[in-house]
C-alpha cells in the first residue's frame, strides 16, 4: 500500500530542504513532478562527484520523482504551470526567496483562485515575513543567528558535519503539508505553509532558549547539561586515538560504568564538573583501545558506543540488518541510496524508481492534461519546455 498515491505534488526546489521533503513523500506514494528550468534543470544534477551521468547528491534526493523541463517565465510556460495545478497538482513546494512567485505571476493567491484545495509550502531561510525576508542564508546562517552555533563545539563554535537547519525545515515541511492533506480532505480547501529553516532550528532549541529566559544565562559550549559539562556525559579520547561516548545520565548507567572499570569511589561524581575528575574520567579512556572500550560496553548497560566513521557505518552489522543502505538501479548503474529512517507494518515504501533524467516526463505530463504531439512541438520550437 501507498497511503499518499493520490497526493500531486509540484516541486520547484533545489537542493537539501525541499528535496529531502518531496523524497520522503515520493517514497511514502506521492507523485512529484520536479519543474525544472529549461537551461540548468537542478544543478544538484552536475555536481561533482557523479555516479553514471548525474552528482550522488541529486541521485540522493531524487529518487521516485519525475522531471519536466519547463520555462516559468514563458508566458505559455505559466500557462502550462496553472494547468497543472487546475489538472490535480494542488501541491506546490518551492524554496525561492518571499514574492518571487508572485512576480511570475503564479504565487499563492493566483494558484487558489484556479483550484481552491491548493496547499502551497514555501520554504525559505527567514520565512515570508519580517525585515530580514528577503535576505539571502545557507544552512550555517541560520545555525549562527538561531543560537545553535554558540553551543556547538567546545572553545569556539565548530561547524556541524550535518546540514541541521536544511534537513529540519524539510522534515517540518513534510509535517506540515500531510497536515494540511488531512485538512484538505475534510474541508476541500488548501492553505498557504510558510517553513522557516530559521524557526525550525529555533524550535529545536526551545528547551535551551526557555532555560535562558527563566535565569538569564547565556549557555556555552561545553558547558552545558547535555553538549560536555559533566563526565556522565562526553566524548572521549582512546588509547589508540579513537572516540568513545559515555552518555550515562542516568544513574544506574554510571554505576555499571564505573563498577566496570572498577572505579566505584567515581561513584558519587557523576555530575562533578570540576576539572581534576574531568582529567580523571580522560585518563581512564586513554588507558584502553577502542576495541578494548567496545568489548566492555557489549557486556555492560551503560550508554557506551564507539564514534564511528561512514565506512564503519555502512558496514555495522546492525545497522544492515535494518536494510538502511540498497542500491537501485539507473540505466544500466548501481545507485546507492539510503532508506528513510521509519518502517509501517501496512505501507511498502520499497523505492520503485530512480532519480528521473532532466525532463524526463515532460511529454507524458504534457499529454495526460490535454496538449496533443504538435502543440508540444511548437512549445520545444519556442523555448516554453525542453
Amino acid at each position: 500500500m501507498l497511503p499518499l498515491q493520490d497526493l500531486k505534488i509540484l516541486d520547484l526546489t533545489r537542493l537539501i530542504p525541499g528535496g529531502y521533503a518531496t523524497l520522503i513523500l515520493a517514497d511514502l506514494g506521492a507523485e512529484v513532478l520536479k519543474i525544472e528550468d529549461i537551461e540548468l534543470g537542478d544543478y544538484s544534477r552536475w555536481m561533482e562527484p557523479t555516479i553514471g551521468e548525474y552528482g550522488v547528491y541529486f541521485h540522493a534526493l531524487n529518487r521516485n520523482k519525475k522531471s519536466m523541463k519547463l520555462n516559468l517565465k514563458a508566458e505559455d510556460g505559466k500557462k502550462i504551470f496553472k494547468k497543472l495545478v487546475e489538472k490535480g497538482y494542488d501541491t506546490i513546494v518551492e524554496s525561492f526567496r518571499p514574492g518571487v512567485m508572485d512576480r511570475l505571476g503564479i504565487g499563492y493567491n493566483t494558484l487558489r483562485e484556479i483550484n481552491p484545495r491548493v496547499i502551497y509550502c514555501a520554504i525559505s531561510g527567514y520565512g515570508q515575513n519580517g525585515p530580514k525576508k528577503e535576505k539571502a542564508l545557507h544552512d550555517l546562517n541560520c545555525l549562527a543567528v538561531s543560537g545553535a552555533l554558540s553551543i556547538t563545539g567546545e572553545g569556539a563554535p565548530a561547524i556541524p558535519g550535518i546540514q541541521i537547519a536544511d534537513t529540519i525545515s524539510a522534515l517540518f515541511s513534510v509535517i506540515s503539508i500531510l497536515t494540511a492533506y488531512i485538512a484538505q480532505g475534510k474541508t476541500s480547501q488548501g492553505q498557504f505553509i510558510d517553513v522557516s529553516m530559521t524557526d525550525g532550528l529555533i524550535s529545536l532549541l526551545s528547551i535551551h532558549l526557555i532555560k535562558f529566559l527563566v535565569d538569564s544565562k547565556i549557555p556555552e559550549g561545553g558547558k552545558m547539561d547535555f553538549n560536555g559539562q559533566f563526565p556522565c556525559y562526553r566524548i572521549y579520547k582512546t588509547k589508540d586515538g579513537e572516540y568513545m561516548t559515555l552518555a550515562a545520565l542516568e544513574k544506574k548507567f554510571w554505576e555499571n560504568f564505573c563498577t566496570a572499570i572498577g572505579r566505584k569511589d567515581l561513584i558519587d561524581k557523576q555530575y562533578d564538573d570540576s576539572i581534576e575528575t574531568r582529567n580523571e574520567i580522560e585518563n581512564i579512556f586513554k588507558s584502553k583501545t577502542r576495541i578494548e572500550w567496545e568489548e566492555i560496553s557489549e557486556n555492560i548497560e551503560s550508554c557506551l558506543e564507539p564514534v564511528l566513521n561512514f565506512k564503519e557505518v555502512t558496514k555495522h552489522p546492525h545497522l544492515k540488518s535494518r536494510n538502511l543502505f540498497f542500491y537501485i538501479n539507473h540505466h544500466n548503474v548501481k545507485v546507492p541510496q539510503v532508506r528513510i529512517p521509519f518502517l509501517m507494518s501496512d505501507v511498502n515504501n520499497i523505492p520503485r524508481n530512480p532519480a528521473p533524467l532532466w525532463g524526463e516526463h515532460t511529454d507524458e505530463i504534457l499529454i495526460s492534461i490535454g496538449y496533443d504531439e504538435k502543440e508540444i512541438e511548437s512549445l520545444k520550437k519556442r523555448g516554453v519546455i525542453g
